[in-house]
């Protein structure tokens, strides 16, 4: 291609700022490395003057760097690079070491079919959470975490807010993720809110419920914390758990609630499921629904709370284990 030359004439400041940009240029390390690199000389310097010169305040800028908080560049991120193609100097925007670094740390974005989380969440990995200072109980936790990523079940993790349940299982689902596989990481009760609200929208409510079925990774965030009714159970959880139960899924679970405070919190709904449980009379010896006459009034009671019962149960063969975290805990939810 050939260059098209244009001449203008330069007034006496102009030349000055000129010639000790040139100055700058030719005595600076950076560039005379670039013009060496790229095979060009003094005259390609001169033709180009102005971009080298953008160029140098964008490596200057990227050398006093204190964190992509404090970036200076025009475009967040990212600094200006040079090449030289047929003669041309060509200008082009890439990401610095910094953003790059944070790009591959969020890249496993594309394996996520739902993220209920921040950006910046998508950096945690397992690898990066310290045990120091930590608790036995969150130790015994991490270790389960860990354990539980070759094996076919997940965990239940269960304690009050703050102890680190959210952080934990999210540095999990992100090394899940980052492994090629199919993740959902779902805060139940935004879920269940946005299912409520696309009432109109049954083909969107159908991805997401596939989404919950098929991905090769569920996590289940702050279960129990939900508005209960018998619709959220009936028509979201059961038919998700029953599926992931049915077909070896593995899928995560945390809860404010205690597993049994879960089943209790959910085989009650509203209050005549109470009163009808609650009004058979006490048997003697062990049974998991106390209150229940054996196994006739063991049936009674089940056509109230059946559905509840079940979803408890595949929660638990899915979870497998159950692990409490006890305050105070370094990380938080």
């Amino acid at each position: 291609m050939k260059r098209m030359e244009i001449h203008a004439e330069m007034d006496e400041t102009t030349r000055q700022a000129r010639e000790a940009l040139l100055e700058k240029l030719r005595n600076d390390p950076r560039i005379i490395r670039f013009l060496q690199t790229e095979k060009q000389d003094g005259q390609f310097l001169e033709q180009n003057a102005g971009a080298m010169g953008r160029y140098l305040d964008s490596l200057d800028r990227c050398s006093r760097c204190r964190g992509l908080e404090f970036c200076r560049q025009p475009m967040k991120g990212r600094g200006l690079a040079m090449h030289v193609v047929d003669g041309i100097l060509e200008e082009t925007y890439v990401p610095c070491r910094r953003q790059q670094a944070v790009m591959d740390l969020r890249r496993h974005r594309s394996s996520y079919r739902i993220f209920h989380g921040d950006p910046g969440d998508l950096e945690l990995s397992m690898k990066s959470i310290s045990m120091e200072g930590e608790t036995p109980e969150y130790m015994c936790s991490y270790i389960a975490a860990m354990q539980s990523v070759d094996k076919p079940g997940g965990i239940f993790l269960y304690g009050q807010p703050g102890t680190g349940k959210t952080y934990l299982l999210t540095a999990l689902a992100n090394d899940f993720a980052r492994q090629g596989l199919k993740v959902s990481f779902v805060k139940v009760p935004l879920f269940v809110q946005d299912f409520r609200q696309s009432l109109e929208d049954p083909e969107y409510r159908q991805d997401m419920l596939g989404h919950l079925k098929f991905s090769d990774v569920v996590v289940l965030d702050d279960l129990g914390s939900e508005g209960i009714s018998k619709w959220t159970r009936d028509d979201i959880l059961f038919p998700v758990l029953d599926y992931r139960m049915q077909n070896g899924k593995k899928t995560y679970f945390s809860s404010n609630y205690t597993p049994e405070e879960l089943l209790e919190k959910r085989m009650w709904v509203d209050l005549d499921d109470y009163n009808a449980f609650h009004a058979i009379p006490a048997a003697s010896g062990t049974d998991p629904f106390p209150g229940t006459a054996g196994e006739n009034d063991r049936k009674l009671a089940e056509k109230f709370c059946c559905v509840s019962g079940c979803i408890f149960s595949v929660a638990g063969r899915l979870a497998g284990n159950s692990f409490h975290l006890e305050p105070p805990v370094v990380k938080c939810c």
